[in-house]
């Protein structure tokens, strides 16, 4: 279990992702409101995220109009999500600013995401993601 006491960084715990295997964690945000935080990292291409839950706290969990999501800040590509589980509390806005990048799909089986949000990504909510609204 990791913990960040409110993450400014766009970059989050993991900064930029290449190929990795993040797997069996629990990181929790302790949100500092703001456009550029995220919480996992910056950028992932081709990593795998396997049994992974992400706890954001706080009243915002990024604008939908700025360059920035609250899991992964700029973009994705490539990546496999399984068993992942996203809780928000009184979010809103977006997790992921970009998905799919370049064309290099992500795949995504078994993610859940507990709370209200704006939206997923820019590209919309993709196949395996189930969101259950948890109150505005």
């Amino acid at each position: 279990k990791i913990t960040m006491a409110g993450n400014v960084s766009q970059h989050g715990v993991f900064g930029t992702l290449n190929g990795a295997t993040v797997k069996n964690v629990h990181v929790i945000n302790m949100w500092s409101n703001g456009w550029s935080a995220s919480t996992l990292g910056y950028t992932a291409y081709n990593t795998t995220f396997e049994n992974v839950t992400i706890t954001i706290y706080g009243n915002t969990i990024s604008d939908i109009s700025s360059s920035v999501g609250a899991v992964v800040g700029a973009e994705t590509g490539g990546c496999t999500w399984k068993d992942v589980t996203i809780n928000v509390d009184q979010a809103q806005g977006t997790l992921f600013k970009t998905i799919n990048k370049d064309n290099k799909m992500d795949t995504f089986e078994n993610v859940t995401v507990n709370g209200t949000i704006t939206q997923f990504s820019d590209k919309g909510t993709p196949n395996g993601v189930t969101i259950v609204a948890t109150g505005a």
